[in-house]
């Protein structure tokens, strides 16, 4: 099963009022990623995700690229503290 381990990703480029967060749930529901997603106001997407590890190296590698509708500039991660999230949310 892997370590279960948590990330908190920030998401900079071309990443909003593109379906970022929508597919970003859609990819996270699809691999048994759970965590939140949303908006910040300086134009980035912010991502908390846990899950096993090969879970959580799948979905940062598509982090990296997004859906075809966005460009993403640039990725950054830290570990973050497990929350024990049960399901993956769209907050704003």
């Amino acid at each position: 099963m892997g370590k279960h381990k948590a990330y908190q990703i920030n998401v900079v480029g071309i990443v909003q009022g593109v379906g970022f967060r929508f597919f970003t749930k859609q990819k996270a529901d699809q691999i048994g990623v759970s965590g939140t997603v949303q908006n910040l106001n300086d134009g980035s997407v912010e991502i908390y995700a846990e899950g096993n590890e090969s879970a959580l190296h799948e979905f940062l590698s598509w982090c990296h690229n997004g859906p075809p509708s966005s460009t993403v500039e640039k990725l950054e991660y830290t570990t973050a503290k497990n929350q024990n999230a049960t399901q993956f949310r769209i907050i704003r």
